[in-house]
């Protein structure tokens, strides 16, 4: 939508790059770096502290602080400056 009514046809790809690389860096934060957790219980993963049944969960790997709300967060910023960025560098009217 920027590039059309922007009429700068390089913002598409970018755009498309863009996107995808945000897609690429939450999908790589979330399986390196959000929580992840067993219920001893259920034997079940969660990304939850605390299981559905109540019962606190074992941390078995990533940033225990670190849940999907945070890493949607951190992927969408980092796209977003990406994305200013390559506005700054294209729009003739900055």
């Amino acid at each position: 939508v920027g590039a059309l009514a922007s009429g700068i046809s390089a913002l598409l790809p970018i755009g498309a790059l863009v996107g995808f690389g945000g897609m690429a860096l939450d999908s790589a934060l979330g399986a390196a770096a959000q929580g992840r957790f067993r219920c001893p219980r259920c034997a079940e993963s969660s990304e939850w502290p605390r299981h559905h049944c109540g019962t606190t969960t074992v941390h078995e790997g990533g940033l225990p602080w670190l849940d999907n709300d945070g890493v949607n967060l951190a992927s969408s910023a980092a796209a977003a400056l990406a994305a200013g960025a390559a506005w700054r560098w294209l729009c003739p009217c900055s």
